[in-house]
């Protein structure tokens, strides 16, 4: 039995110019196996919204935040058109050959090239696990940074008033008042139980939504295979 699909989930770290506290928190991302190569993947966004450039994020090993994977590259669709949702995400190649070997747990990355095969239909559970903003912050008087994962479910909604998106309906809330922060995790379809182990499928990346309504909108994984696809084609002979 393998572990829970929501240890692939990881809080998007940033680096800040703060000697007592040189860390931030803000959104989620989750890290895959995909063509046999890591990637951190996260919603677009959260670095638009945070005012963070690319070359400030970490994505750390685990939630200790003890180190950090080496990233190696970062890319994006072109917005089209302008600020659309489907075109909502980001991904960063993390290079494995500087990884020293223990590092960290190889088991808490999501294989999307092993996932399993079976029928995706719409009476399915869906998970989604992230990082709200709520209850992940720089405590600066304790200057250390406060990581909770937050685990929600619900079902498919009605069609996505969100360009290329999908509409999940969530059962509740979850325990805090506000969502943000979970832009950029992952969603995962089930077979029969909230947290399932190795039957868990990811089916997309969540972009955005609210606790009040218990509405979300996530955009396909297709879109991220693609994405990688193309930056892999684009990249052919770096030597990653």
């Amino acid at each position: 039995m393998g572990i829970p699909a929501e240890e692939c989930t990881r809080p998007v770290v940033y680096s800040v110019p703060n000697p007592d506290l040189p860390f931030n928190l803000g959104g989620t991302c989750f890290v895959i196996r995909f063509r046999g190569r890591l990637w951190a993947i996260t919603a677009k966004h959260v670095l638009r919204n945070t005012q963070v450039h690319i070359s400030q994020v970490q994505i750390p090993y685990d939630l200790s935040c003890s180190g950090f994977f080496p990233l190696a590259d970062a890319a994006t669709f072109e917005d089209y058109p302008t600020d659309s949702d489907c075109t909502d995400i980001v991904l960063f190649e993390i290079d494995e050959k500087r990884i020293a070997e223990g590092r960290y747990d190889p088991g808490t990355v999501y294989d999307l090239d092993g996932e399993p095969d079976y029928q995706v239909t719409g009476d399915m559970l869906l998970a989604l696990h992230g990082f709200p903003d709520a209850d992940n912050f720089a405590n600066e008087v304790d200057q250390s940074l406060e990581i909770q994962r937050l685990s929600l479910c619900g079902k498919f909604g009605d069609e996505s008033q969100a360009t290329g998106c999908r509409e999940i309906h969530l059962f509740d809330a979850g325990k805090i008042e506000s969502h943000s922060g979970l832009s950029g995790c992952p969603v995962f379809i089930a077979s029969s139980e909230f947290q399932q182990f190795t039957e868990s499928k990811l089916i997309g990346v969540n972009l955005r939504g609210s606790a009040e309504n218990l509405k979300k909108h996530y955009v396909d994984v297709f879109a991220v295979k693609a994405l990688i696809d193309y930056h892999i084609q684009k990249t052919k002979g770096s030597g990653l």
